[in-house]
C-alpha cells in the first residue's frame, strides 16, 4: 500500500468489476497487509470487500491474511477437495511449502490451520467501517503514515483473534480429530503473529 495507485485495489469499484468477470461459483483472493493499516483502515478494507462478496473468507499469510470471496452461495472445502491435498498432482506439489517453517501446507490439518474466520466473523470485524469508493481514495493517504513498526498492526490482529470461527465453517464433513489438530496448530499460528508484530514494534 505504499505505492501510488494501490489503494484503487481495495475500492468498491475495483471489487464490483473483478465480480462482473467471474462466473457463477467463481472466487477472487486478495492479500491484506496489515503492517501498512490502521485499525480503522482494517475495518474499513473488509467492509468494502464484504459490500460486494458478502460471502467471504479469511485466511492467514502470516503477516498478510487473504480475503477470499465468491460469487457462489457459500465458500466450504468438500471432503473430496481437501483430499487432493494428498493425492499425487499439481495442488499436492504446488502446495508442498512450509508456511509456518514447520509443516507442508499440502497435509489437511496444516492447511485447515490458517483458517480464520468466516463471513458473520468478518461482519463483526468490520463494523463501523467506511466503504472505500473510487472518488474518495483516502486509503492511499493513509497507508503512507503507517510503518510496519508501529503497533497498530497487534490491535488488528487481536481483533482477528476475538473473532475467529470454528474450523467446521469451512470445511465439510471434517473427523473431529481432524478438526482438533487444525484447531490447535491454529492457535499456535495466531500466537506466532501476534509475538511477530510485538518484536516488530520495538525496531
Amino acid at each position: 500500500l505504499l505505492r501510488p495507485g494501490v489503494g484503487n485495489f481495495y475500492t468498491r469499484e475495483f471489487y464490483q468489476q473483478v465480480r462482473d468477470r467471474l462466473n457463477t461459483g467463481g472466487i477472487v483472493s486478495q492479500f491484506v497487509p496489515l503492517a501498512y493499516l490502521t485499525p480503522e483502515d482494517f475495518r474499513s478494507v473488509v467492509r468494502t470487500f464484504l459490500d460486494v462478496f458478502p460471502q467471504a473468507v479469511l485466511w492467514f499469510n502470516r503477516s498478510e491474511p487473504l480475503l477470499i470471496g465468491t460469487t457462489g452461495q457459500r465458500l466450504a472445502i468438500a471432503p473430496k477437495r481437501l483430499a487432493l491435498l494428498e493425492m499425487p498432482g499439481p495442488i499436492h506439489e504446488d502446495l508442498q511449502f512450509e508456511l509456518w517453517g514447520r509443516e507442508a501446507q499440502n497435509q489437511p490439518p496444516v492447511f485447515l490451520a490458517s483458517f480464520g474466520t468466516g463471513a458473520r466473523g468478518l461482519a463483526r470485524l468490520s463494523m463501523g467501517g467506511a466503504v472505500y469508493s473510487d472518488d474518495r481514495p483516502v486509503l492511499d493517504y493513509r497507508a503512507g503514515r503507517v510503518l510496519p513498526t508501529d503497533e497498530s498492526e497487534i490491535p488488528i490482529l487481536r481483533d482477528l483473534v476475538g473473532n475467529l470461527e470454528p474450523i467446521t465453517t469451512v470445511v465439510t464433513e471434517a473427523t473431529p480429530s481432524l478438526i482438533d489438530r487444525a484447531s490447535e496448530m491454529r492457535d499456535a499460528h495466531v500466537a506466532e503473529m501476534l509475538a511477530i508484530a510485538s518484536v516488530k514494534r520495538r525496531f
